[in-house]
């Protein structure tokens, strides 16, 4: 059993955790701090902790694609088109492509509010 004690940069805030590790793990993170254990040990919990703050797939493009599921549908119906015209035609729009640009915030509203910004944007491109 291995007692590590963890704190932040400071010196403040510490945290007392018992480890029970095997050879492999304990070179490991021997190698990982360039001799010191302890400083192996801090790098690789950083390391876990960013892996899980930073998931794979940004949450932005989870959010755009499930918006997306919702809207095409929506555009389908209400202009008799594929989902593959519908998804060209939103992304062609201007609301696509504010939809796209994460600085306008678009992409966190949901799906009804871009749908109906999408209907009043092709009902004044319909008007002579």
């Amino acid at each position: 059993m291995k007692n590590l004690e963890m704190k932040d940069a400071a010196g403040v805030d510490s945290i007392r955790v018992a480890l029970d590790l095997d050879a492999g793990t304990i070179e490991t993170a021997r190698r990982l701090g360039n001799g010191d254990l302890s400083q192996g040990f801090r790098l690789a919990v950083e390391l876990a902790i960013r892996k899980i703050e930073e998931p794979t797939v940004p949450l932005r493009a989870a959010v755009k694609a499930l918006t997306l599921k919702t809207i095409v549908p929506m555009i389908m119906e209400r202009e008799a088109c594929s989902a593959d015209q519908a998804l060209k035609r939103f992304h062609e729009s201007h609301t696509g492509s504010c939809f796209a640009d994460d600085e306008t915030g678009l992409y966190g509203q949901s799906a009804l509010h871009v749908f109906s910004l999408y209907a009043e944007e092709r009902e004044q491109n319909a008007q002579p």
